[in-house]
């Protein structure tokens, strides 16, 4: 495996006679979306389809729309920096646990 966890793409040469690779039997023609899907599927990026209410659709709607970008990319936003912001307060509540022992070591009770 390559680093980040995808497996490597092995691609073969498109014959241009058949459109087809040169592994598959000559002749037989490929459709553009065949083609497509067997050289092409592997580098699409990952996709999540995720369930909202009514009420929940209209309000990230309503908020995609205040904003000026789409709901896709409103709801890919909003995901990703809710994803960071977690990750920096896990990160933030480690370090105090580190350094909390260390101030509380140097100023007592009465000195906070």
């Amino acid at each position: 495996m390559e680093s980040g966890g995808t497996l490597p793409l092995k691609r073969r040469p498109v014959s241009r006679k058949t459109g087809g690779t040169s592994a598959e039997s000559p002749g037989r023609l490929r459709s553009g979306y065949r083609m497509w899907y067997r050289t092409g599927y592997l580098e699409i990026m990952p996709a999540l389809n995720v369930e909202f209410s009514e009420e929940e659709m209209a309000r990230l709607r309503d908020r995609a729309a205040l904003t000026g970008r789409s709901l896709k990319q409103h709801v890919h936003d909003v995901t990703v920096e809710e994803a960071d912001r977690l990750a920096f307060v896990e990160g933030a509540v480690a370090e105090a646990a580190r350094v909390l022992p260390g101030v509380e070591a140097r100023f007592p009770v009465g000195q906070r």
